[in-house]
């Protein structure tokens, strides 16, 4: 029987070194891409937005829910969003795996875990 239970992670990364993805839509779809595969999560498709300020949204769908990592070049910043229903899915692996490959210089987690549970808010994960 298939288990369902909220989980909901955002990461804020600020100061990325990796300044040359942060500008790269189509690296930006590969690593949406690539966080659903390190999450156990079934990805069924991509897609990108460029902004003509510079910023670029990356989505990927994946099974019961959703990936997206929106990117400010300019200010050196994204937010990474992991969403997902099904308790299969690691999303903590997914968002280790976007903080190695952006190397931001600081970050902030915010996790939820079920509809009734408190957030888990961790700072400087690197």
């Amino acid at each position: 029987m298939t288990k369902y239970k909220e989980h909901i992670l955002v990461g804020y990364l600020f100061d990325i070194q990796n300044i040359r993805l942060l500008n790269n839509a189509e690296g930006l779809r590969r690593l949406v891409r690539k966080i659903g595969e390190k999450s156990n999560a079934t990805v069924f498709g991509t897609h990108i937005k460029k902004y003509p300020g510079g910023g670029i949204n990356a989505v990927a769908d994946i099974g019961e829910s959703v990936i997206v990592i929106q990117s400010w070049p300019e200010r050196r910043y994204a937010s990474a969003i992991i969403h997902s229903s099904y308790s299969g899915v690691k999303l903590r692996e997914g968002i280790e795996y976007a903080i190695r490959r952006l190397q931001p210089g600081n970050c902030i987690i915010d996790e939820r875990i079920g509809p009734d549970v408190p957030p888990i808010v961790e700072e400087n994960l690197i």
